[in-house]
């Protein structure tokens, strides 16, 4: 019997999972995910990003056919050049957002048709609002600047795939916090990176976007791997036959792992990819 599941598709997170310092793709995990490929492996970017943001260097490898985007709200077909699934953010669930739009001391995005929008003087000083300076640069260049977001909001009212909300400090978040539980069974709740809060229609996460294409290629859950580090990660970690956690993950990350791998800045996704299934039952 082999000690582990004959894996046939690898998703991975890729902001402090996949990409090290400065959201760059090491050589060495670039390289395991291409012996992967040439392994007939099927490699899935799951991100909470929207697709407009998803890197080059991901986009370079032409061989990752699929995109799993804002949490899974959005789901691509690379070769096909389709969206193959979308689910937006209930319309009442939109209503009750909308007064956070005016938060003076809130970042907030609204993400549709795949790009994330911002208020124009907010992404051109994203630092005030708690955007750390490792993410300003990623930040700045993908963001799409609106004037007027409640209403850029209510205009896409029955598209939105996602709410990003980004905070200075524990009050507003606090106060961001307080207000989306007052109708928390309208969408799901969750968090990418430890400044933030993300909204997405109910039902979404990165599990449901990880079995809706392995159902589709016909792949099992036992023979699906998941790697990860945040609590938007947890649900595709619980869900997979192998669900790693990077070293820097958060506690309820690790708990949901079969396994805890490497830092994301010492190549934890490479050393996993070698233990489970480059050096495994195949």
């Amino acid at each position: 019997m082999n000690e582990f599941p004959d894996i046939k598709l690898i998703a991975t997170d890729l902001d402090d999972t996949l990409l090290g310092p400065g959201q760059a793709l090491s050589e060495e995990n670039k390289n395991a995910l291409l012996r992967c490929i040439a392994n007939g492996i099927h490699v899935v970017a799951a991100t909470g990003r929207a697709e407009s943001a998803v890197p080059k260097e991901i986009l370079s490898i032409a061989e990752i056919r699929y995109l799993i985007c804002s949490n899974g709200a959005r789901i691509i077909d690379r070769d096909a050049g389709e969206v193959l699934f979308a689910k937006y953010i209930d319309e009442a669930a939109v209503d009750h957002i909308i007064p956070l739009l005016h938060d003076p001391e809130i970042l907030t995005e609204v993400f549709w048709n795949g790009d994330p929008y911002a208020e124009a003087d907010r992404i051109a000083d994203p630092k005030r609002y708690g955007v750390p300076d490792s993410f300003l640069d990623y930040f700045i260049s993908s963001r799409l600047a609106t004037q007027g977001l409640a209403a850029f909001a209510m205009a896409h009212r029955t598209e939105i795939e996602k709410f990003h909300f980004t905070f200075p400090g524990p009050a507003q978040k606090d106060r961001i916090w307080r207000h989306l539980q007052k109708a928390g069974k309208l969408y799901e709740i969750t968090s990418s990176l430890g400044f933030n809060l993300e909204v997405d229609g109910l039902g979404v996460n990165k599990a449901a976007g990880v079995k809706f294409i392995a159902d589709r290629l016909g792949i099992g859950q036992k023979e699906t791997m998941c790697i990860g580090d945040n609590a938007n990660d947890i649900s595709m970690i619980a869900y997979a036959g192998i669900g790693v956690a990077v070293e820097n993950a958060v506690a309820d990350a690790k708990a949901a792992a079969d396994y805890i791998t490497k830092r994301n800045d010492e190549n934890g996704v490479a050393r996993a990819i070698e233990r489970f299934v480059l050096n495994g039952p195949r």
